[in-house]
């Protein structure tokens, strides 16, 4: 019985590691920050191919469909329709996924 407890509680901490999470920050461009390592100087642009996101000052990349996600949502967000309105600096976004070992796996993103 004990053994059959210890796995149940087992897998069901295990399980809650590769629960969808919300994340929050800053789109950078991922071979910028590669290259220079701060995110300041590294933020996303309408060209921008491989993306990251700085959290709180913790940089995650995102995965493939995840990069073609956020490129999508840069390239459509709200702010490009009226060209009289000068675009942010900084491109803020919130995704939805997975991540693991510095990678999330992304399910959704929206940029703002």
């Amino acid at each position: 019985m004990r053994k059959t407890l210890l796995r149940i509680t087992l897998f069901g901490v295990f399980s809650m590691w590769a629960v969808a999470a919300n994340y929050s920050g800053k789109l950078l461009d991922a071979s910028c920050y590669d290259q220079q390592k701060k995110a300041e100087s590294c933020g996303a642009t309408n060209n921008t191919t491989a993306f990251a996101l700085d959290v709180s000052g913790t940089v995650y990349k995102l995965d493939t469909a995840g990069n073609a996600k956020a490129s999508d949502a840069i390239k459509n967000r709200a702010d490009r329709t009226d060209p009289t309105k000068p675009q942010p600096i900084e491109i803020m976004a919130k995704v939805d996924g997975t991540e693991k070992g510095g990678l999330i796996s992304v399910d959704s993103i929206a940029v703002q």
